[in-house]
């Protein structure tokens, strides 16, 4: 039995979209910097460090474990360099952001599930960081006292 096919009308596109108005453009939110990035950034970049960091002095005899710390260094450069290089591009081309906007130091903050308090937003993007920190330096603790010969 043959199926008939769908009328492909009904999945086209419109050609041309409505002009839009410019006043209404600028009645748009526009984007702003609150400052938790800068705040929270070092912090994570300082944390994860002090992760790989240990990692290496940890394996530093094992050349296939180091190898491994190797690639997950450069894996965390490229995670932490990518957003850096798209907020720089953002920053010079997109006329709606505004790096310093007068209540970009409140103590309560917007984000994506209601405000919150700036410190508790910060520790929210940390926490796992520091945490991992902590993790390693436990895990190297153990790795070094267990050990044999």
């Amino acid at each position: 039995m043959q199926q008939r096919l769908e009328s492909p009308q009904q999945f086209q596109i419109a050609s041309k979209s409505a002009p839009s108005d410019p006043a209404q453009d600028e009645a748009k939110p526009v984007e702003y910097d609150d400052g938790l990035l800068a705040t929270g950034l070092p912090i994570m970049i300082s944390a994860i460090g002090v992760a790989l960091a240990v990692a290496v002095a940890t394996f530093f005899t094992n050349g296939e474990a180091l190898f491994a710390v190797v690639i997950s260094i450069a894996y965390t450069a490229v995670f932490f360099g990518v957003p850096a290089i798209m907020a720089r591009l953002r920053s010079r081309h997109d006329t709606r952001w505004k790096p310093l906007p007068p209540h970009a130091r409140d103590h309560i903050v917007s984000i994506y599930t209601g405000f919150m308090k700036r410190h508790e937003a910060i520790l929210q993007m940390v926490i796992v960081p520091v945490g991992v920190a902590f993790a390693f330096a436990g895990f190297s603790l153990i790795w070094v006292l267990v050990r044999p010969g």
